[in-house]
C-alpha cells in the first residue's frame, strides 16, 4: 500500500509497513536524532505538521505531535546529535544566534 508523505516516514519493522509523521514537513529534512521517544528532525522547513517550527522540529511519539523547540533557529540545520546523560542536543547548519552567524558550527540546545 502507498502512503504519501511530505519530507519524511517512519517504518515499522515488525509489521513492514510505512507511516506518516503527522502531516510532514514543507521542506526537505537533512537531519534525524532520537532520544527515547522524542524524534528530532532538521532542515529546510519552517513548517511540521502544519504548526511553524524554524528549522528543527521535536516529535513526541507517544502523543504524535511536534514542539517547535522554542522556535529554533533561523537558518538551514544539516546536522543533529543528542547528548542523553546531559539531556542536549547539538545542531548544525546555518545557524543563527543573536544575529551572529555560526556557519556549520553546532549549537547547543536543552532539550526538555
Amino acid at each position: 500500500m502507498a502512503v504519501s508523505v511530505n519530507n519524511a516516514a517512519r517504518y515499522n519493522i515488525h509489521t513492514g509497513e510505512w507511516d506518516v509523521i503527522g502531516t510532514g514537513f514543507n521542506g526537505a529534512v537533512h537531519a534525524i536524532a532520537c532520544n527515547g521517544t522524542k524524534v528530532y528532525f532538521g532542515g529546510e522547513f519552517t513548517t511540521a505538521d502544519g504548526g511553524a517550527v524554524g528549522y528543527v522540529a521535536q516529535w513526541d511519539e507517544g502523543t504524535e505531535t511536534f514542539d517547535d523547540m522554542d522556535t529554533g533557529t533561523s537558518g538551514d540545520v544539516y546536522s543533529l546529535a543528542v547528548d542523553e546523560a546531559n539531556d542536549i542536543i547539538y545542531v548544525g547548519g546555518g545557524v543563527f544566534e543573536r544575529r551572529v552567524w555560526l556557519d556549520f558550527i553546532p549549537r547547543r540546545c536543552r532539550v526538555g
